[in-house]
């Protein structure tokens, strides 16, 4: 196989053009499936070429050996424009499903010197590879103080509020007006929110606007995202607030019916 691939290496470098090919992704993901001291062989000997090919480099980032390490490092060095070479990194590392995923904290450590390159949205993606993978301290150590200087940033950090603006749309819209609260219990906690934040979020909000509307708002909420345990402080809320014993039911049904937690 790497008799083959070392032929290939060749084809892709006789290619022409800037833009990453398809022989270019097939070429890294090729080489992700070999022995890492192979790889590594492979890259190196065809370096001074290939250390100005995107695709080439995150795969050097990806190995863990030092051989691997050093050759990264010249890359970087040598490139005229070194965040280039990180362009797509961190998003095909978290969505798409191959060979070029970052899967252990080793590979994450091997960014650090190059973190300075990534534009915000590729930050914003490592963080949530953190998240998925419970690299709390990398994120916390390395990311963090970065993120908190995006200013659009989508990334929930330690004192951010649960953005309840959805709510109040709907709470306000006129009659016949929609406002899309799909999912709406789900998206702050893909962002980073604590399920419990989230819920003592929507909590707060309807004892804030006590209303039959806001009622419904949030029933709808409960009984299509929610747990048992959930409904149940909703249940204490909301009597509080409204005698509709009916509204409360239904949403008991669709929970109850729904989720065995």
């Amino acid at each position: 196989m790497t008799e083959a691939l070392s032929s290939i290496i060749g084809l892709f470098l006789n290619e022409e053009g800037d833009e990453l090919s398809n022989l270019e992704y097939a070429v890294a993901d090729a080489l992700m499936e070999v022995e890492p001291a192979r790889r590594v062989s492979l890259l190196r000997g065809e370096w001074e070429k290939l250390k100005s090919k995107p695709l080439m480099v995150q795969t050097a980032l990806l190995s863990t050996q030092p051989d691997a390490t050093a050759l990264t490092r010249e890359a970087f060095e040598t490139a005229q424009n070194p965040s280039a070479l990180l362009r797509y990194f961190a998003t095909s590392a978290l969505f798409i499903d191959g060979k070029r995923n970052i899967s252990t904290l080793e590979q994450m450590r091997n960014l650090i010197p190059y973190l300075k390159f990534f534009d915000d949205d590729e930050i914003e993606t490592l963080w949530q590879i953190c998240t998925k993978n419970g690299w709390q301290d990398f994120r916390s150590q390395h990311l963090e103080s970065r993120i908190r200087k995006i200013s659009k940033r989508i990334t929930c950090l330690p004192g951010d509020v649960v953005d309840t603006s959805d709510l109040n749309r709907a709470l306000t819209a006129s009659n016949g007006v929609l406002v899309n609260l799909h999912r709406w219990f789900e998206r702050p906690q893909r962002d980073g929110f604590p399920r419990d934040k989230v819920f003592a979020a929507l909590l707060l909000w309807l004892t804030e606007n006590r209303q039959d509307k806001a009622m419904r708002i949030c029933a709808e909420i409960v009984s299509s995202e929610c747990a048992r345990s959930e409904f149940l402080l909703f249940e204490t809320a909301a009597l509080g607030i409204s005698q509709d014993s009916a509204l409360i039911e239904a949403v008991r049904f669709s929970v109850f019916h729904r989720s065995l937690v």
